[in-house]
């Protein structure tokens, strides 16, 4: 069966990969809609969740986005979406920027490349990534290994300190960690083990609603909670800064079998 990537322009998200079918969308929302859907793989630029002064995971991902290389043969689908913004466009946040993410899907595995170059005449900082939804047989079976040490931020106990566990396992409770590094972990879904490998992104966060949160959400069904999580290569506590003509390049290869190099 040939690879395909199912998309849309509209944000640059990505909404499932088949015939491998990782990611998560939830039934209650419409290709449609006007709005970033609710699993797949949306954009986080320029603003990291509510960290700023703009909208919450900011506003790439609800523009259009322009389409310029779609390519399918037999072996992979790849897929270049870019967007620019001008001065002034995002209301406190008077930037200049061109933004791409670079897509290659084989049967396996998925490499990506997203890259923000400053194309005004002012430097500037950014926050964000990439913020794919995988599917899990149930995330209370599910877990995670290659964080153990790793300091991270718990949303939920603020003040403390914590170190990754040797494994990390997900019960009812909300789960939002943001670990301060990004080493290769492997998620094992109860399905299948999902290995994910970063670099140009210096962190991960590590986050599920939970069955309380998840019932406060309204696109998503009550108990969807069991049915994902989501792991994000990102860029949060240390901005980048960006010069005019600087970019920035964070790659991201999700794979099945084995690490995939990048």
């Amino acid at each position: 069966m040939k690879p395909i990537i199912k998309y849309r322009s509209y944000g640059a998200q990505l909404i499932q990969v088949e015939p491998d079918n990782i990611f998560y969308q939830s039934p209650l929302c419409s290709l449609l809609q006007s709005s970033s859907l609710r699993g797949g793989q949306p954009i986080i630029f320029p603003q990291f969740a509510d960290r700023g002064p703009i909208k919450k995971h900011g506003i790439a991902r609800d523009v259009d986005w322009k389409i310029i290389v779609d390519e399918r043969t037999v072996y992979r689908h790849r897929l270049i979406l870019t967007k620019e913004f001008f001065d002034n466009e995002i209301i406190n946040w008077p930037c200049a920027a061109k933004i791409t993410l670079d897509v290659e899907y084989t049967l396996g595995t998925i490499r990506q490349v997203f890259e923000i170059c400053n194309t005004g005449h002012y430097e500037f900082s950014w926050t964000g990534g990439l913020h794919p939804y995988f599917s899990v047989k149930d995330t209370q079976l599910a877990s995670l290994v290659g964080l153990s040490g790793v300091p991270y931020e718990d949303r939920y106990s603020q003040g403390k300190n914590f170190t990754g566990p040797e494994i990390l396992k997900w019960g009812e409770a909300a789960c939002e960690k943001l670990f301060d590094s990004a080493p290769n972990i492997i998620l094992d879904t109860g399905l299948n083990k999902i290995y994910l490998h970063t670099t140009g992104f210096d962190q991960w966060m590590v986050w599920n609603p939970g069955r309380q949160g998840c019932k406060d959400i309204s696109d998503l069904p009550d108990d969807d909670w069991q049915k994902f999580v989501c792991i994000e290569p990102v860029c949060v506590q240390r901005p980048i800064n960006l010069k005019p003509s600087e970019k920035f390049k964070g790659k991201f290869v999700i794979s099945y079998d084995k690490f995939t190099e990048i």
